[in-house]
């Protein structure tokens, strides 16, 4: 162990062999020079840098999640300088070929930038790839330069995650036990609801009896129990502005439904006890569980978090969906073109995709592409992308190759959709012929140089 910059003296440059993460905040970088050496940067609230020509052998993970990126893109590279920023607690390694790692000791995470202070990748949610890099702000309490044996740090970081773990391991199994106990909570609701079968039918009947006396407006209605006698009047709750036959039919299902359901029920709060019996003992357990077993308990408890999945739709307005074959090119004058295939492609086409002041275009007399130019503001469609448009609905239709094709062209306003239609099919009110001939081989070179760059499919 020795002075940070004597160190750097004696081992830079030096070629990046390895990176990894020792107990998820401990960064480790192995160097070679004329002699191997170790580099560790130790967050809170360890506070420290240490380097070594020990080798931390089987502790040294490499390639993690979030640290396959800087693995591949630096390794081999020669590192030319080492900055430690002790007003913002970041370490910063300097490339040769102009790349700057930023390792963030403050929050154990690390951002790779490249020559023109671009965001190349981070292990943080914050910082986003391709965005520019903004330093984080100057810290009240800044770190410092002192010595730590790996050993030393090693044993420090083992400690670190050992309350990580447990503190994150206690916020979620108190979570996961307040929602097991309100469970609980509803089930013996439920139980207490299903041991009214026998009351539930017994107001049935009552009203049944009683039935003249329901009226719409009534919320209850207190009668003699006749199935009782000698016991005070029952008061029956009734479902307002609802008929007399609709609040007997309420009773006699509510009653149906608490027989069905109470043997499930009593399963079912057998099962939630146990599974907040266990949760508790859990909780009541952590401080006696090794590093190990937390480390499983994490991960046992992350695969209990439901995954949340997108709704499918349709994204913006004019999208085209992922369900349909959309092809869209451009037209040499700029104007975007867009074609189905299929007839249920070409309805998504021409009925969800289309504006009324698009162009839209058909080959005469065979089946073949709905295709339409989107119209932009002040200015006209030419007829460049009329006759590049026609073209390309002649190569995705059935005519014959190299035959001269009629191909309609109007504008979307005077296009509708019939009733009950079959797919595909559509009125269309006017419109003018435009004659090209089908080349299939000129049409695919034509395409393969107007492809759109707004991420649509190419035709093919």
């Amino acid at each position: 162990m020795t002075d940070l910059n004597i160190w750097k003296e004696a081992t830079l440059p030096a070629t990046l062999k390895k990176i990894g993460l020792l107990n998820g905040i401990v960064w480790t970088l192995r160097l070679e020079s004329a002699r191997t050496y170790y580099l560790y940067l130790a967050p809170a609230p360890l506070g420290a840098l240490a380097f070594s020509e020990c080798s931390p052998k089987e502790e040294y993970p490499e390639d993690t999640a979030h640290l396959g990126t800087y693995a591949e893109v630096l390794k081999g590279k020669e590192l030319k300088k080492i900055v430690f920023r002790q007003e913002t607690s970041v370490v910063s390694l300097y490339f040769s070929d102009g790349c700057i790692l930023h390792l963030h000791c403050a929050g154990s995470h690390a951002t790779l930038i490249d020559k023109f202070g671009r965001i190349l990748c981070s292990s943080s949610k914050r910082l986003i790839e391709g965005e520019d890099y903004t330093p984080p702000p100057d810290r009240t309490s800044a770190y410092e330069w002192r010595e730590l044996s790996p050993e030393e740090m090693k044993k420090a970081g083992e400690t670190y995650e050992l309350e990580t773990l447990r503190a994150k391991l206690e916020r979620g199994l108190r979570k996961e036990l307040d929602k097991e106990e309100r469970k609980l909570a509803k089930v013996k609701e439920d139980l207490e609801s299903a041991g009214r079968s026998e009351l539930y039918l017994m107001n049935g009947e009552l009203l049944k009896i009683y039935y003249h006396l329901i009226t719409p407006r009534k919320e209850s209605l207190a009668v003699k129990n006749v199935f009782l006698p000698g016991e005070p009047e029952v008061e029956i709750k009734l479902l307002k502005d609802k008929s007399p036959a609709e609040n007997v039919s309420h009773y006699f299902k509510l009653a149906e439904k608490a027989k069905s359901g109470l043997e499930l029920l009593e399963k079912r709060a057998a099962s939630c006890a146990a599974e907040a019996a266990e949760t508790k003992r859990l909780l009541e357990g952590l401080n006696d569980l090794p590093l190990a077993d937390l480390r499983k308990l994490v991960l046992a408890l992350e695969e209990k978090k439901p995954v949340k999945q997108k709704k499918p739709g349709l994204g913006k307005k004019n999208a085209p969906s992922s369900r349909y074959k959309i092809y869209s090119c451009r037209s040499s004058d700029g104007f975007i073109i867009i074609a189905g295939r299929s007839a249920k492609d070409n309805d998504y086409v021409t009925v969800k995709l289309a504006n009324g002041n698009d162009g839209w275009l058909h080959v005469r007399d065979y089946p073949g592409s709905h295709a339409i130019i989107r119209a932009e503001k002040k200015r006209e469609i030419s007829m460049t992308a009329w006759r590049e448009a026609a073209e390309l609905c002649a190569a995705l239709s059935q005519a014959p190759d190299l035959a001269l094709v009629d191909v309609i062209y109007t504008y979307k306003k005077y296009v509708t959709k019939p009733r009950h239609a079959k797919p595909g099919s559509v009125l269309v009110a006017g419109g003018k012929n435009i004659t090209v001939r089908k080349d299939q081989r000129q049409n695919k070179l034509w395409r393969e140089t107007h492809f759109s760059a707004e991420g649509d499919k190419p035709c093919d």
